[in-house]
């Protein structure tokens, strides 16, 4: 399938599940989609792009999905710092308005996860080659193991109720974990690391 096929099924399919989720079987008003609900289909998006960029045997394909990942990635940055406060994400605040230890813990491994992403897309746009398939070796690893950490801190505690999921539909950090972890055993065993 070509490149930008993928892209339009990745970010329509990822967009509507988080529509039907969050707006349709959830609580989250209309008004709320252009910005709360996006990012979570971007962000999620931006986790499948990346993993894909790993497994794409050929370089332009590795290219175009890592510029993809990069620029969803980038976005939903911009778009959580716009709506990062306590009446959209009370658990990862405390008593006072100030972020709790989930809250602290998750960003910072996203920020982290983010250094590693933003060092790949700098040898990308020098044109560097790196070693191989890889721009720098291990750091596309790096960036999914704190994108693990970074749902996985912030989801932990909806996961194992699905009797709270809106419409039994699980949650997009649950997604974006699995799609991590998947994609880091496919990469290993493609690599053989």
């Amino acid at each position: 399938m070509a490149i930008r096929k993928w892209i339009g099924l990745v970010l329509g399919l990822t967009f509507a599940y988080a529509l039907c989720r969050y707006v349709v079987f959830g609580d989250v008003a209309w008004v709320n989609v252009p910005l709360y609900v996006s990012n979570k289909a971007i962000s999620w998006s931006g986790v499948i792009f990346f993993g894909m960029s790993l497994l794409a045997r050929e370089k332009t394909r590795r290219q175009a999905y890592g510029t993809v990942a990069a620029a969803a990635i980038g976005a939903h940055l911009v778009m959580s710092l716009m709506v990062l406060n306590p009446n959209y994400f009370g658990k990862f605040y405390g008593p006072g308005g100030r972020l709790n230890g989930v809250g602290e813990l998750s960003m910072l491994a996203g920020v982290v996860g983010l250094l590693y992403l933003g060092g790949l897309f700098v040898k990308n746009l020098t044109g560097s080659t790196g070693n191989g398939s890889s721009l720098r070796a291990g750091w596309g690893r790096m960036v999914l193991w704190f994108a693990v950490l970074h749902v996985g801190i912030m989801g932990y505690g909806g996961w194992l109720k699905p009797e709270t999921w809106p419409g039994y539909l699980p949650p997009i950090t649950l997604w974006s974990f699995l799609m991590a972890l998947g994609f880091l055993f496919l990469r290993s065993r493609k690599t053989g690391t």
